[in-house]
Formats: C-alpha cells, sequence, structure tokens
C-alpha cells in the first residue's frame, strides 16, 4: 500500500512538473521501486525540481521588480545576513588601535602642573602621568617670492633670479600637488572636493587646475615608473598573478587589468578583453614563461605559451553555489568541499617541501576525490568539470614558487573598482593613463612599505627617493627568496 502511495505521489510530482529529463519522466511508471538503485534515481529528480522550481521563483521575482520599476516602484528589499562574529570582530579592532596608540609620533611635549594648594603637606612628587592627545594643524604655506631683477644697458638684457627647478612655470608648490595626488588616489577624494578642501583653507585654485596636476603633470615620469616596476617586478618572480575589472572611459566600457604578486602591482587598461587583445598584452609586457595565477577567465586560457595555475579558491567556490536540499545530498556535498580543503592544505605543505613521493601522492589524491561518481546529479557534474581541468589545477606540482590561490590580484584590483564606482572612470586618454601610473605606483609602494606621499613629493621636487621602487623591489625579492612559504 505504501508502495502504491509513493509511486503515484511521485508520479503527481512529476507531472506537475516541466523537466529537462522527459525519457526519465516517461518511464517512470515502468521503475522497479522494490530496486535499491531506483531511490537513488528518484532523489537525483526531485533534487533537479526543486532546484528548478526554485529558479523559477527567483526568475519570476526579478520580472516582477522589473515591472514594478517600470512603475515608478520599488522591488523587495535586499538585506546582508547578520554578522555573527562582531564581537570578535570588534575585539580584535580594538587590539588592532591598541597596537597603533604605541606608535604615535610625538611632535612636542607639555607639562601639565597641578594645583599646589589642593596638596596636603606630605604630598611627595612621583612624576608624571602620560596622556596623548592626537591633533593636527592644516595651515597655508603661501610664499610671495620678490626676485630680483637686473638690467645691463650694455647688452640690452634683463637678468632675474630663477628660483627651484620645481617652481617654474607654476603657481603651485610640490608639497600641494603632491597632497592633490595623495588624495585623489590614495584617499579617493573627488576632483570637486580636492578644490572645495583647498579653497577653504586659503589656496585659490580651480578644478580645472587639480585635474590638470593629477593627469598631466609628471606624465612621462611616472609612466617610465610604472613601466620600470613591471619589467623589475616581471624580472624578480617566478609567477605572476592576473585579473580584471571593468572599467569607464568617456563613457565608453573598457576593462582594467591588474599584473601583481607579493613584490609589484601593474595597472593597464583594454578596451576589451578578447583572447587577441590579452595576448597582444602579454606579448608587450613581454611575460611569456613566467606562471600564470588565474581565475578560469576563457581569455587567459588563449594565451599561447602561457602557463596556467587555476585559482584554487574560485574552484571551490562552485560547489558551495550548489544547493541540495535532500539530506544525503547535503552530506555528500559537505564531504566533498572537506576533502578539496584538505587537499588544498596538502598543496600548500608540498609548496614547502617540494618532491617526487608527495608529488605522486597529491596526483592519486586528485584523482580520489574527483574522478568519482555520488548520487547527487549537480555534484557529479560539477566534479567532471574540475577533473577537466587537472593539468592547469596542479601547475603547482611542476612549479612550486607559484601561488596556488589569485586572492592578491582579486584584492589588488578593488582600489581600482573603488574609484571606478566614486569618479565613474576617466573622461579622456591623459586622465586613463594618469589611473595606470599612480594605481601602479600606489599599489606597489604599500606592498614595499613605502610612504606614497613622501615618494610623489621627491618626484615633484625633482630629487631621488632615498630607496627607489625598483631597488625595493629587487631587495624584497632577495629576502622572500630565502624564505619558505
Amino acid at each position: 500500500m505504501l508502495t502504491f502511495l509513493l509511486k503515484n505521489a511521485i508520479i503527481f510530482i512529476v507531472e506537475s512538473v516541466v523537466i529537462m529529463n522527459i525519457d526519465l519522466i516517461k518511464n517512470i511508471e515502468n521503475f522497479d521501486f522494490s530496486n535499491p538503485e531506483t531511490k537513488s534515481i528518484i532523489l537525483g529528480l526531485i533534487e533537479s525540481m526543486y532546484k528548478m522550481i526554485v529558479d523559477l521563483k527567483k526568475e519570476n521575482q526579478d520580472l516582477k521588480d522589473i515591472i514594478n520599476k517600470s512603475k515608478g516602484e520599488k522591488g523587495i528589499p535586499k538585506f546582508k545576513p547578520n554578522n555573527k562574529n562582531n564581537s570578535s570582530m570588534e575585539k580584535k579592532k580594538k587590539i588592532k588601535r591598541n597596537k597603533k596608540a604605541r606608535n604615535i609620533k610625538i611632535d612636542r611635549e607639555v607639562i601639565v602642573p597641578i594645583n599646589k594648594a589642593i596638596l596636603p603637606n606630605d604630598a611627595v612628587f612621583k612624576g608624571y602621568e602620560d596622556k596623548v592627545i592626537q591633533n593636527i594643524k592644516i595651515v597655508t604655506d603661501n610664499v610671495l617670492f620678490r626676485r630680483e631683477v637686473f638690467y645691463s644697458a650694455s647688452e640690452h638684457k634683463t637678468y632675474t633670479a630663477k628660483l627651484d627647478e620645481g617652481l617654474e612655470n607654476t603657481s603651485f608648490g610640490s608639497e600641494l600637488k603632491a597632497r592633490i595626488i595623495q588624495m585623489y588616489f590614495e584617499l579617493r577624494v573627488t576632483e570637486n572636493l580636492i578644490c572645495s578642501f583647498f579653497n577653504s583653507i586659503g589656496i585659490s585654485i580651480s578644478e580645472g587646475e587639480v585635474s590638470n596636476i593629477i593627469i598631466l603633470e609628471k606624465k612621462e615620469l611616472f609612466t617610465k615608473e610604472k613601466e620600470s616596476i613591471l619589467i623589475t617586478g616581471i624580472e624578480c618572480s617566478n609567477g605572476i598573478n592576473i585579473d580584471d575589472s571593468g572599467f569607464k572611459e568617456n563613457g565608453v566600457n573598457k576593462y582594467i587589468n591588474i599584473i601583481c604578486n607579493m613584490l609589484f602591482s601593474y595597472f593597464i587598461v583594454n578596451s576589451n578583453k578578447k583572447g587577441e587583445t590579452v595576448k597582444d598584452m602579454f606579448v608587450n609586457m613581454k611575460i611569456r614563461g613566467k606562471p600564470l595565477t588565474c581565475d578560469d577567465a576563457p581569455q587567459w586560457k588563449k594565451i599561447i605559451g602561457i602557463l596556467i595555475q587555476l585559482c584554487w579558491v574560485h574552484e571551490e567556490r562552485h560547489y558551495k553555489k550548489l544547493n541540495p536540499i535532500l539530506k544525503i545530498h547535503k552530506e555528500e556535498l559537505e564531504l566533498k568541499i572537506s576533502q578539496i580543503w584538505c587537499f588544498y592544505n596538502s598543496l600548500k605543505d608540498y609548496k614547502k617541501n617540494p618532491n617526487d613521493e608527495f608529488k605522486e601522492l597529491l596526483l592519486k589524491q586528485f584523482d580520489e576525490i574527483f574522478n568519482v561518481s555520488s548520487s547527487y546529479d549537480a555534484l557529479d557534474n560539477r566534479l567532471k568539470l574540475t577533473y577537466a581541468k587537472k593539468e592547469e589545477l596542479l601547475l603547482v606540482l611542476n612549479y612550486p614558487d607559484i601561488d596556488i590561490h589569485n586572492n592578491i590580484s582579486e584584492n589588488g584590483i578593488r582600489p581600482a573598482v573603488i574609484k571606478r564606482k566614486i569618479s565613474n572612470g576617466t573622461r579622456c586618454e591623459n586622465g586613463t593613463a594618469s589611473w595606470e601610473n599612480h594605481l601602479s605606483i600606489l599599489s606597489t609602494c604599500k606592498k614595499l612599505n613605502i610612504n606614497y606621499y613622501d615618494y610623489i613629493l621627491d618626484v615633484f621636487k625633482g630629487i631621488e627617493h632615498e630607496v627607489s621602487l625598483v631597488d625595493a623591489i629587487k631587495q624584497k625579492s632577495s629576502i622572500l627568496s630565502t624564505m619558505t612559504y
């Protein structure tokens, strides 16, 4: 009786939902429900139908939202889930603040005397109790230079005293220019707000003048510096990471790429991300022969002669996107994700101690994890896709020094994405070049622990920084080569 009811219930469900596997539906009445294998087939069928129902509900809601928005109404608001780790995060922030407090630069000391009238006769001086108050003064330094002028009647010539190189042919000093660059790129302040800020403290400057300083000042020098970062960074690297994101130039959609690792960052904007465009970019930058860690985007795979290590973090995300409803499928998925992370940790161990025996073991484990079947069809399909990328996921076995995740480029490109959202991109080619130059220099300075403002200031003053970016890249590369990860 129960078998009869179960059979009729399943037939009713199947007939109520249109599903891709029509042959399976048509033959469901002929299934042998006493066969254990039937259970696996039915569970897979239910899982597939549930997924389709969820997708249809989402699509239906999206269409409703579109209709509502077209009528001037709003769709369903989306809220982020509560963060369960708020207390631990606050604790970490407090520890970080306390660490910063110990490194505060003291500019002056003030002795605060006590009112002796309130002290008893036996009070004894015991030293001082220190309290640091942080403050800032923003003042102008507008200078009237009175240049001496002499005239020679015999030569019919006027002689005028020369200013320092950085002050000729300009109305603004090096410190002001460097601060504008820092505010725009590092602090992500817009041009009009930069202008408003300096106007409010007594600097007479227009938005156009701010824009020219950002885009045109020392353009050739900054471009040369960006290119030297790339050349030296590649020469000192065993492998590189790459990622891209959308970009706008004068309203036209383009793509900004980041090429980087722990030593440097290099930004370049391309008109598209077609295979030929990416191929030309690699040829022009002479990065052939260096293993490339990246996500699974198709444009990277079209570059002939480039060795690719796919990102394991990206690969694991595909499994997290699976959404089974049945307990047996959830357990299979959780087990598989656990196996993936265990294998990932083994790869990290291999990077520390690469050897042939360990390599053979990892190759075998990869097959045992991904070249298998389960009762969950969606999981099986995902496993087949991962197994097909075996060579690209295991390049690290031949090149232990390369990264097995692409976090460094994903995190590295975020400042460009945030800046794009604030400024909506650039308005001209010179503006784009400025973004390429300064995003490259800023990010590289941070990786090398060099103060970006100080570095830019030295460029405007026409003097060499105490350590050039090229030398700093070489020094850090030398240090990293002696370390084991």
